[in-house]
């Protein structure tokens, strides 16, 4: 609901803290994304398994979710994380909603996606408080729009 929110609005910092709250959660639950394949001839072996591990949930990548995803991220882009929309937040001095997006962004599309490492550079100067927070986020972000068939994004 609050990535349906956010494409009908450009919304203040709190809608984008509870946002970036909910991706640092998920990007935490990493147990139920790890799966383990038996070959049924060969099941004593134990060299016979495989075992694949995804820290990027299934509703982010695959299926009509995962479609739906895929889009927001190619549109959120250019509404939420271009150099346009950064510039004149950096001009109104508005740090936090700064410092949320970004966070919100380096889950999206990882870390070294270029609004992240711009108002990180951003935050170091002139909010350290800021600064911290993004950076825990920066630490666990996810960054599963790359997974999806992007290669390096930058706006």
């Amino acid at each position: 609901m609050i990535a349906m929110h956010l494409e009908a609005t450009y919304s203040g910092y709190n809608t984008w803290s509870e946002f970036a709250s909910c991706l640092l959660r998920i990007s935490r639950c990493e147990e139920d994304r790890a799966s383990m394949c038996v070959d049924g001839d060969e099941a004593d072996s134990k060299e016979s398994y495989g075992a694949t591990f995804s820290r990027i949930p299934d509703m982010f990548v695959r299926g009509i979710s995962g479609k739906t995803w895929k889009l927001r991220c190619k549109w959120w882009l250019n509404r939420h994380f271009s150099k346009e929309t950064l510039a004149f937040e950096m001009s109104a001095g508005d740090l936090q909603l700064m410092a949320y997006k970004a966070a919100c962004a380096s889950h999206l599309y990882g870390k070294e996606f270029q609004y992240v490492t711009d108002v990180d550079a951003y935050l170091n100067e002139h909010d350290k408080t800021s600064s911290t927070c993004l950076h825990l986020h920066i630490r666990n972000s996810i960054g599963f729009y790359r997974s999806l068939g992007r290669k390096r994004i930058s706006f």
